[in-house]
């Protein structure tokens, strides 16, 4: 770029030192895996708020987020532009005809930029809960001193095999003692389904017989709009999406502790 381009009035600026924060070690290979709880209520706090690509990804890579690029400082408004204009004016001068190469390149871009376990498939439909809304508790004991959940999206994939199926994310903020951490989690209704009978179980089991009343009453209404066969209409897994969401707000008020969510959410 010629000086004339150059808004940077800076040297330091895009250069961040290496803090190795006590507690996380720098390798990611099975971290996350082998003691997630531990890893998330550890991991550092962002500098600014968890962007939703980043929650739709895997819990590892929502963990190498919050080590690397949630510890950076946001651009500046005007250098973004100023690059993002630079970065327009190149487009406009080549000679690549992108709109006849887009569609050619869709499949390999799935195939070969995105892995397989991030995305199992390809996203043929993403969509928006119109009514989310999140809820918070608190908990007296344990590492967990309060969670916040909420189900705003939802989408469609279809597998490379060719079967399509809904998942639903689960958006939830664990705070410790220390400071929140908030992941995103996709699930599929058949986990819902298996969360649904643990808590009629408990129910059952328990000396408590209203333990679990409003929660048991919110997947009666989930059952009550449940169709006969596999529906991935959009409208249907909107209202469903609305549906999971008080059902999972039930469960985390009339849970006596956090141990039964943070186990459906992968975090035990």
């Amino acid at each position: 770029f010629s000086q004339s381009d150059s808004v940077i009035d800076r040297d330091d600026y895009g250069w961040f030192e290496e803090i190795d924060l006590p507690g996380i070690p720098r390798s990611l290979s099975n971290e996350f895996s082998q003691q997630p709880l531990h890893r998330a209520l550890t991991l550092p706090t962002p500098i600014s708020e968890t962007p939703l690509y980043v929650l739709e990804s895997s819990l590892e890579t929502q963990q190498l987020w919050y080590k690397t690029a949630g510890r950076r400082p946001k651009q500046p408004k005007h250098e973004r532009e100023h690059f993002e204009n630079l970065w327009k004016r190149n487009f406009e001068s080549s000679s690549i005809d992108y709109a006849s190469s887009r569609d050619r390149s869709k499949r390999v871009k799935n195939l070969d930029v995105v892995p397989k376990s991030e995305i199992q498939g390809e996203i043929i439909f993403r969509g928006k809960s119109p009514f989310s809304n999140s809820v918070s508790r608190s908990f007296l004991d344990g590492d967990i001193a309060s969670i916040t959940l909420h189900m705003p999206h939802f989408r469609i994939i279809k597998k490379f095999s060719g079967e399509e199926f809904a998942e639903f994310l689960i958006v939830v903020t664990i705070t410790s003692h220390n400071s929140p951490v908030t992941f995103g989690i996709w699930k599929r209704f058949s986990q819902f389904s298996r969360l649904a009978n643990l808590v009629s179980d408990s129910n059952l089991y328990s000396s408590n017989t209203s333990l679990f009343k409003n929660s048991i009453l919110s997947w009666q209404c989930v059952l009550q709009r449940k169709r006969w066969y596999k529906s991935l209409d959009k409208d249907y897994l909107s209202l469903k999406c609305f549906l999971l969401e008080r059902f999972m707000h039930d469960v985390l008020f009339e849970c006596d502790a956090s141990d039964m969510l943070v186990s459906f959410l992968g975090l035990d």
